[in-house]
């Protein structure tokens, strides 16, 4: 079974010893408004915007990707 953004994300800020805090500051945003994002399970559009942050705290690769409902973001560890 192939994880999800989310799942990809939460793991790789894990293995890079990050908090959910250290994300939301790298970003900008508080943490109850991460969490939501986390919780919500599809914001492709926000993940975009911050896409080179969260590339580099968490060592992803972010790509975009074309499906039957539109645009999307494929997150893969780096």
């Amino acid at each position: 079974m192939e994880l999800t953004n989310v799942e990809i994300l939460e793991a790789a800020r894990k293995r890079t010893d990050k908090t959910q805090a250290d994300v939301a500051k790298a970003l900008g945003i508080s943490l109850p408004t991460y969490n939501r994002w986390i919780k919500g399970g599809n914001f492709d559009d926000v993940m975009l915007v911050h896409a080179d942050i969260l590339e580099e705290l968490l060592k992803v690769k972010f790509s975009v990707i074309h499906t039957e409902k539109g645009r999307g973001v494929k997150i893969t560890m780096a």
